[in-house]
């Protein structure tokens, strides 16, 4: 992406929080605009900053965002409601909750829908969960997936995502500092929801940002909640900030944050580490690109002195472990002699489907990066934000 076009979208993201109108340097490409944005799920805020602009926002073409954007706003109602379901019923019945990350960040934005969620995440306690599901049952919501971390669930199109943990275990450096995330937790009074204190979930969402970023790479809408929340959240103690996030190793990833935000929206000095933190968020989507994904798995190796060649990174995307089959095939769960013959349907689907995200093309492409030129870029441009892997503090 070009500077020219960093600096539009951050207009447009600009002008859609505060209200006022950008001039923009150059004419606007909507489709290309509208597929960044789907990319980055940010399409209801690219929308209100184009409107503010001048857009036409009923425009023939500007369709596709005005359509996206009214989808929004169902979809948030529709969020909010049966969030608000679900806390009723864990109330009524003394289950304990933390709501967490976009569940609560939405009211920072001027409209709950430019603040697009694809899932509501709440921490829970794993000892109560045979009482937790019989009521998403009774909810009308189904159980999906489990992974590390989650227990996931969906209605309509609303995913719910119930969290065992505030980080995965396998996050270990993160996980060893927050435990299950519980020790963290006031209870809120008259209530069995619980919340943490203002800067605790700011530790929170500099956590949760920065694994993203290390591990695959982080979207446009979370720097924009951790402005917001510096913004709109008074009287955080920085000491006592500050002290939290040398013991996550975060304290320079976050200045460097903070000076990135300087940069986007108030006129702020650029240097190497902004520059990077801009490139990283524009270039995929909400959570990264794949290519990202697979040159850290490759550097998380290296750090904990292990070594795959290519071929070996190929044959483990084309037969995930046991513990990724059993996310996407939960019978395995109850029948682990099935996994060959999974791999086997895996397989097929990724050869014959005509629309598939998943290709043994696609699969190679993803792996054929994977060399030691790129593996210590990818190194050197994380140290140099304030991040890395710290494998050694984990024993």
């Amino acid at each position: 992406m070009t500077e020219n076009s960093q600096k539009k979208i951050i207009a447009l993201v600009k002008s859609a929080l505060s209200g006022e109108r950008a001039e923009l340097a150059e004419n606007v490409d909507v489709e290309k605009l509208y597929k960044f944005a789907s990319r980055q799920n940010i399409v209801s805020l690219i929308y209100s900053g184009l409107v503010n602009c001048g857009f036409d926002g009923q425009s023939a073409e500007s369709e596709q965002f005005f359509i996206s954007t009214c989808q929004y706003v169902v979809t948030a109602g529709q969020q909010d409601d049966y969030i608000g379901e679900i806390f009723r019923e864990f109330d009524a019945n003394k289950i304990d909750y933390l709501p967490l990350k976009g569940t609560l960040l939405r009211e920072l934005y001027p409209r709950p829908e430019m603040r697009a969620m694809g899932d509501a995440d709440i921490l829970i306690k794993v000892e109560q969960y045979d009482v937790i599901k019989p009521i998403m049952l009774r909810l009308g919501f189904t159980e999906d997936v489990e992974s590390d971390h989650e227990l996931v669930w969906y209605k309509d199109s609303v995913m719910i995502e119930l969290h065992k943990r505030l980080i995965p275990s396998y996050n270990k450096d993160y996980y060893k500092y927050f435990g299950d995330g519980w020790n963290k937790a006031e209870r809120c009074a008259d209530s069995t929801r619980y919340q943490m204190t203002k800067e605790d979930n700011l530790i929170y969402l500099l956590t949760h940002f920065a694994k993203h970023y290390r591990d695959a790479g982080i979207g446009i809408k979370h720097l924009v909640d951790i402005k917001l929340y510096l913004e709109k959240v008074p009287d955080i103690d920085f000491r006592y900030l500050k002290k939290q996030l040398e013991k996550l190793n975060l304290w320079e990833f976050f200045n460097n944050l903070q000076k990135t935000i300087a940069v986007w929206f108030d006129g702020g000095v650029e240097d190497e580490a902004t520059r990077l933190i801009t490139k990283t968020i524009m270039s995929g989507g909400a959570f990264g690109t794949a290519k990202a994904s697979n040159v850290s798995a490759a550097l998380k190796d290296k750090k904990q002195g292990q070594t795959k060649n290519r071929f070996e990174r190929f044959l483990i995307m084309v037969f995930p472990s046991y513990d990724r089959m059993s996310e996407k095939f939960p019978v395995l769960k109850k029948c682990p002699v099935l996994l060959p013959f999974l791999w086997v349907w895996r397989l097929f689907g990724v050869l014959f489907k005509k629309e598939k995200r998943d290709s043994v093309p696609k699969f190679y492409d993803s792996v054929a990066v994977l060399n030691a030129e790129n593996i210590n870029t990818y190194e050197r441009e994380l140290n140099a934000v304030g991040l890395d892997y710290r494998f050694e503090e984990d024993d």
